[in-house]
C-alpha cells in the first residue's frame, strides 16, 4: 500500500496503492485419504481480488500499480500417490488439474475474461542405498504446465533436483550432497494482453546450484516432545 516508487530502471517503477481494499476470499474442499491415495477436491473464489496493472505515462515510462480490480475463481483436483515398492524403495506420485478464470473490472485488458484449463505432473522418489538405510538417495521432479492466474498467462515450467544423504555415528554425523535445478529449467515467463500493448516478463532467480551440508546433533538420543496443536489450516490449503 506503500505509494514509495521502486524503481526497476531508470524511467520504469512499481508503486503501492494507499487506496487498495482487502479482498473476500471462500474457499471450500472436500479431502480423501486411503491406502497411500490422498485427494482433495477444492474450489477458491476470491472477490475484489488485487491486480497489477502496467499503464504508460504521458512521457513514455511504465508504472505498475496494484488494484482491486478483478474476481477470480478457482476450481480444482489434487492427488497424490504414496507406496513402499519394497524395503528399500519408496515412490510418491501426484498430479492436479484445475479450471480458472478471472473477470476484470477495469477497461485495460484485451479481454474482461480470462479462464482456461491447466495442471501439474510431480514425483519424488527415494532409495535406500545400503541395508542400515542411513545411505539414502532422493531424487524429485515436477512439471507445471502453461497457467492463467489473475489476467496473466505463465508459461510451462519444469523443476527438477535430487539429494543423497547419509547418517554416521548413530545419526548424530549428518552429510548431505545436494543439486537443485542443474539445467536452469526455473526460469518463470508471463505475458499479459492489454489492449493497446503486451507486457513480457522473464524472471530467473538463478536456482540452479549444489551445496554440501554437514550437521552434528549435540546431547543426548532421547528427547521429550510436547505437541501443541496451533489450528492454523490455512498453509495446508492447495489453492
Amino acid at each position: 500500500m506503500n505509494p514509495f516508487r521502486y524503481y526497476t530502471t531508470v524511467s520504469d517503477y512499481f508503486s503501492g496503492n494507499p487506496d487498495l481494499d482487502p479482498s473476500l476470499s471462500h474457499n471450500a474442499e472436500i479431502n480423501y485419504s486411503f491406502k497411500g491415495i490422498y485427494a482433495v477436491l477444492y474450489n477458491s473464489f476470491n472477490h475484489d481480488a488485487i491486480g497489477n496493472i502496467t499503464r504508460f505515462n504521458s512521457d513514455g515510462s511504465q508504472y505498475t500499480i496494484p488494484e482491486n480490480c478483478l474476481n477470480t475463481n478457482k476450481t480444482g483436483l489434487y492427488a497424490t500417490y504414496n507406496r513402499s515398492l519394497n524395503s528399500w524403495w519408496n515412490l510418491n506420485v501426484g498430479g492436479e488439474v484445475f479450471y480458472s478464470t478471472a473477470k476484470s473490472n477495469v477497461q485495460d485488458f484485451k479481454e474482461a475474461n480470462d479462464h482456461g484449463w491447466s495442471g501439474k505432473l510431480e514425483l519424488n522418489s527415494s532409495w535406500m542405498l545400503n541395508s542400515r538405510k542411513t545411505l539414502i538417495l532422493n531424487f524429485r521432479f515436477s512439471h507445471y504446465f502453461p497457467w492463467r492466474d489473475r489476467m496473466i498467462h505463465y508459461s510451462a515450467i519444469s523443476l527438477i533436483g535430487c539429494d543423497i544423504r547419509y547418517a554416521l555415528l548413530a545419526g548424530r554425523l549428518n552429510l548431505a550432497l545436494s543439486v537443485n535445478d542443474p539445467f536452469g529449467w526455473n526460469i518463470t515467463k508471463s505475458r499479459t494482453y492489454y489492449k493497446d500493448y503486451v507486457v513480457d516478463s522473464r524472471n530467473d532467480i538463478h536456482s540452479h546450484a549444489v551445496s554440501f551440508r554437514v550437521s552434528w546433533s549435540f546431547g543426548g538420543s532421547k528427547v521429550n516432545n510436547v505437541y501443541r496443536d496451533s489450528k492454523e489450516r490455512e498453509s495446508c490449503r492447495t489453492y
